[in-house]
Order: C-alpha cells, then structure tokens, then sequence
C-alpha cells in the first residue's frame, strides 16, 4: 500500500506482474471529471487543497506506460487509462 496524503480516508495499492502495474484507488478520485477538471472537490472533503496536490503528484504515475487504474468511484468504468491528450488528461475507460 503507498501512504495516501488526502484529505480523506483513502487507500492506494501498486500492483505489479510482468512490466504491469494496476493502481487500485479507494476515494482518491470522485469522478473522472476530477481527472480533467483538478480545481474539482468533493463537498466532504476536509482539505481540498492537499487532496489536489495528492492527485497531481500521482498522475505521473498513472499516466505511465503498461498501467491501469481502478477507481471505486467510477461507476460502470471502473477500470481504465488515464492518458494525456492535446486538451489534457482524460479518462479512457475499458472496453
């Protein structure tokens, strides 16, 4: 498990076999308009700022080569890629 800096009780696990990793994220994100939009927060939250500045350190990560993320939040497209593309980041769900 990688120590999550949220704002919430969050949970963040690296799972790694053969050059692929899959990130297992438990209320990191909220919605996938958090991934293109990262002024977003959710009403609960007790500290926007830091929970912001969390995700922006680990999109780096995310966005890495042969990783997948899953994100309990995402209802329907829980597994997926976030990747960069020429208006930013977006979520690229599983087919």
């Amino acid at each position: 498990m990688i120590p999550p800096y949220l704002d919430l009780p969050a949970r963040i696990h690296l799972l790694e076999t053969a050059g692929q990793r899959l990130f297992l994220l438990a209320d990191v994100l909220h919605g996938t308009m958090q991934i293109s939009e990262p002024d977003w927060s959710v009403a609960f939250g007790i500290d926007p700022a830091q929970a912001r500045a969390t995700r922006d350190a680990l999109y780096a990560e995310l966005m890495q080569p042969d990783t997948l993320v899953a994100v309990n939040h995402f209802s329907g497209t829980v597994f997926g890629r976030i990747v960069a593309t020429d208006a930013g980041r977006v979520w690229q769900p599983l087919a």
